[in-house]
Formats: structure tokens, sequence, C-alpha cells
């Protein structure tokens, strides 16, 4: 899924065509269209989480973190799940990963820890 949204062809707003590539945005352009995409992810799980259908939520955060797995925002959505399932062990592990996330530590974690 991931590899076909970066290979399609985008619209360019400033021109009106279609049929530039998103690899002639260069490698500066790809961090955007992952965070992009992570955050999707993140909505799409919490949009599943909402309508309490579990399984497809950690379905999106699984994706999300298969994705930039150096972020913690999905772990602290994973809590959550776990909370709601009764699973306090597995809620506090995935707390500690989202606060201990290498890249981009989720700051929600230390309200949730609490």
């Amino acid at each position: 899924i991931y590899l076909s949204l970066l290979d399609s062809k985008a619209f360019n707003i400033e021109t009106g065509s279609q049929g530039f590539s998103l690899e002639s945005l260069g490698e500066a352009a790809k961090p955007a269209i992952v965070s992009i995409l992570y955050s999707i992810l993140v909505t799409l799980g919490d949009l599943y989480r909402y309508q309490i259908k579990l399984d497809k939520a950690f379905h999106y955060y699984d994706m999300a973190a298969f994705l930039s797995p150096g972020r913690g925002w999905h772990f602290n959505q994973i809590t959550v799940l776990e909370v709601a399932e009764f699973r306090n062990c597995n809620a506090l592990y995935y707390c500690v990963r989202s606060i201990k996330a290498s890249s981009e530590p989720c700051q929600m974690g230390f309200k949730n820890i609490k």
C-alpha cells in the first residue's frame, strides 16, 4: 500500500497538470510524505477505535508502527486500546514504549502513566 502511494501519479496544483511522480520531488519530500501517511494511519485507527472496532483500530496503529517505528503516538493509542480491554500490564508496556520512542516520543504518555 505504501509503495503504490509513493509511486503513484500526482496532481500538480501550480500548473494544473497531472503526470509527475512523487519521486520527482526528491528525497527531501519523502519524510513529509511518510509523516502525512503516518498521521492518516493513526487517524484511521482512532476512527475505528471510536466505533469500538478495536481489531481494526489495532491494525491501523500497527501499520503506522511499520511505517515509522521511531514515533511514539501509535504506541500511545495502543495503550488506550489495552486499557479498554482491561489489559493493564500491556497498557503500561505500550505507554512506556510511547514515552521511550527514539525519534518522536509521545508526551501524552507521561500523563497516561500517572
